[in-house]
């Protein structure tokens, strides 16, 4: 069969969690992906928040690594024939996660395997790996605890989540280059921990073991996943949580 064309508009933690689409969709129709990158509004999107051409230089050494990926461009023409992965969001108030959502929309069945692969990176063998945005965040998520009773490593590209982690003199500080390396790093992990930004959506993709800090304002866009994906642990502030197991990865 021919390659598939699929399209898709920011923002980079959206686009880990299509590549899901992505991959069940070629594994479907036993084929490959051309996948295009847009900040044009016409296609349904939000628009990256890096330059498109910063993005996609980030974001290329990982996506072409991906064996259902035959190539990955920057749109820069009108195309015929494409799968949009921009139309589940006007679906967003009527779903409860992504991969209800995007089972639902692209008419796939749910999947717990990994859609995104990496390497490993001996350095961060049994090290618990941490992220924290400077937005989304829980009141009671237990980052005191995490943080003095087991051996982080804080990565980010951006010194100012870093400089805004409140414990930020506890934790070693290690700044990713580019999403290969990140999801090299995640990988190899003992668990990655963080809040709903785009390391999460990679370590998702990736299948890592990870505790995920959720906003109750947008948590029902995780909530629901651990039925799903194994690895997968969580807290709520206002909905019960999901930890059984998580004591295998970290001290609280």
């Amino acid at each position: 069969m021919e390659k598939i064309k699929f399209v898709i508009g920011g923002r980079t933690g959206d686009l880990f969690h299509c590549l899901y689409v992505v991959k069940n969709t070629c594994e479907l129709f036993k084929t490959k992906a051309e996948l295009y990158i847009t900040n044009d509004f016409r296609y349904g999107g939000d628009s990256f928040l890096l330059p498109i051409e910063k993005t996609f230089e980030d974001l290329h050494p990982l996506i072409t690594k991906q064996s259902y990926i035959s190539s990955f461009s920057i749109l820069n023409k009108d195309i015929q024939k494409f799968v949009n992965l921009n139309i589940w969001r006007p679906t967003i108030g009527i779903h409860r996660n992504w991969i209800t959502m995007l089972c639902d929309v692209y008419g796939l069945p749910k999947s717990g395997k990994n859609w995104i692969t990496s390497e490993n990176y001996d350095k961060f063998k049994n090290k618990i790996v941490i992220h924290r945005s400077t937005r989304r965040h829980s009141l009671n998520f237990p980052w005191e605890k995490i943080v003095n009773n087991n051996d982080c490593i804080f990565l980010t590209s951006d010194i100012n989540e870093y400089n805004s982690f409140q414990y930020k003199d506890k934790v070693q500080l290690h700044l990713w280059k580019n999403f290969l390396e990140l999801a090299n790093i995640i990988n190899s992990s003992k668990i990655f921990i963080g809040n709903q930004s785009t390391p999460l959506a990679l370590a998702h993709g990736l299948g890592s073991p990870r505790l995920a800090e959720l906003n109750r304002t947008d948590q029902r866009f995780y909530i629901g996943e651990e039925k799903v994906l194994p690895n997968y642990y969580y807290f709520s502030d206002n909905l019960p949580g999901h930890i059984v197991g998580l004591d295998k990865f970290i001290k609280l």
